[in-house]
């Protein structure tokens, strides 16, 4: 393989597939148990290093069953990143699990913020995340429809399993229609994980901007791949 065929591979290749690392941030949870649920708003987001550009706020909601929801007002440190993966149970699920989880926070996110279906809904949609994250291995069998989360002194049983089954029915119908690469055309939804394993990691969700501009090394890889193919196709243009 000549010189510049090799550069101009290398170049492309480095633009589309470049990772993205996980940026540490730290971030302010100024709420917690809206619509009853483990989820809230993050404030003061900052980023602690590198020049990556993070949101001021947003929506934020626990992706495990498990560890201790941060107080309202409580500051944390976490890696932002935007793979789901770390916290699926089952690795072999992992990709198909991100593709649903786009596709429950494209359609019922927005709803859930307008109230559209009740005040205790929160825990609906947790435990449709929680399916997500424990007992989904990637596969249409392992969505249980029969759970929902309960506890002492409920005064409706059904309350805080309806947006669940909702979810859950939905994911079962369109199952093989929605592939492990969906992402939601209108949200980002990234991941917090938490610096201390004792304080429970976090979803996050963020409207996309059409405007944003890219980071800068991401925007010098696109740089750098579009002048990758055009020495490609000037090389091949002279040797025609």
């Amino acid at each position: 393989m000549k010189l510049a065929t090799l550069l101009c591979t290398t170049l492309l290749a480095a633009s589309i597939a470049a990772p993205c690392a996980a940026t540490p941030v730290q971030g302010t949870l100024t709420s917690q148990n809206s619509f009853n649920g483990y989820m809230g708003e993050m404030t003061n987001i900052q980023a602690l290093s590198g020049s990556a550009s993070v949101p001021d706020s947003a929506f934020v909601f626990c992706v495990v069953g498990w560890a201790h929801w941060a107080g309202a007002g409580a500051t944390h440190q976490y890696d932002l990143g935007d793979s789901f993966a770390p916290f699926v149970d089952h690795a072999a699920g992992a990709d198909k699990a991100t593709g649903l989880l786009n596709y429950v926070v494209d359609h019922y996110y927005a709803p859930l913020m307008s109230g559209a279906y009740g005040a205790y809904s929160g825990y609906g949609f947790n435990e449709a995340v929680w399916e997500l994250t424990g007992d989904f291995n990637g596969k249409l069998s392992s969505l249980d429809t029969t759970k929902g989360f309960s506890y002492a002194g409920d005064t409706d049983p059904a309350y805080d399993t309806a947006l669940y089954t909702t979810i859950i029915n939905d994911l079962r119908q369109n199952f093989d229609a929605i592939p492990a690469s969906y992402r939601s055309a209108q949200y980002n939804v990234q991941f917090l994980t938490e610096s201390d394993s004792s304080y429970q990691s976090l979803g996050m969700v963020t409207e996309k901007s059409i405007s944003a501009v890219p980071e800068p090394s991401s925007l010098a890889l696109m740089l750098a791949g579009g002048l990758g193919m055009t020495l490609c196709a000037s090389r091949r243009k002279k040797s025609s």
